[in-house]
């Protein structure tokens, strides 16, 4: 069994604001890689494999730099 996830759940390992995940999944940045539900007002949750993406993300918010700088 596949551990997974909620939104708040997920926010809370990857130190990053629980809002932020709406933002990065707007941008196309990260998806979840489970629904449940139907197409409207479905549940994101996550897996094991986003959290670890998350954290990649959330430990680039702390560089310094931009991508442009480099």
């Amino acid at each position: 069994m596949q551990a997974t996830f909620t939104s708040k759940q997920a926010a809370e390992l990857c130190g990053l604001p629980y809002p932020t995940l709406g933002f990065l999944r707007a941008r196309g940045l990260l998806t979840p890689s489970i629904r449940v539900g139907g197409n409207k007002g479905a549940a994101n949750v996550y897996s094991f494999e986003d959290i670890v993406a998350l954290r990649c993300l959330s430990a680039l918010r702390a560089v310094p730099s931009t991508f442009q700088a480099m």
